[in-house]
């Protein structure tokens, strides 16, 4: 064989070596795009393929390195200085004497007057 005979059949294969990576750029393109690429062996292709759980170390969950601190519990200002009164102080608020009339208002009993016109009210505190 012929010095030319064996350099045109280098160009013809890098020639089709050159068209195979051609096709095969377009293809990633057009996968890029959403759209369906022409492949060779595309049924293969499909067969082998199966959803598949990433493992590679950038789909991992990274580890924390430190915990983080406990929250801190909100100041709440409570009613701690809430006013209750104490019995006695209760009575020193109150008149002495409107509190005693009211005791001995109720204390007595009712009494029935002669003329039948004539009715005694009772007092009712609020």
């Amino acid at each position: 064989m012929s010095k030319d005979h064996h350099e045109t059949i280098l160009q013809e294969s890098l020639q089709k070596l050159e068209e195979q990576q051609q096709k095969e750029r377009l293809e990633k393109d057009v996968d890029k795009e959403g759209g369906l690429a022409w492949r060779e062996g595309v049924e293969e292709e499909e067969e082998e393929e199966e959803c598949k759980t990433p493992t590679s170390s950038d789909h991992k969950i990274p580890t924390i390195q430190s915990c983080p601190p406990t929250p801190k519990k909100k100041v709440r200002v409570s009613m701690v200085h809430k006013r209750k009164l104490s019995e006695l102080h209760f009575f020193e608020t109150t008149r002495r004497e409107e509190v005693e009339s009211f005791f001995r208002s109720n204390s007595h009993p009712l009494t029935v007057d002669a003329s039948p016109g004539v009715k005694r009210r009772r007092c009712r505190s609020a």
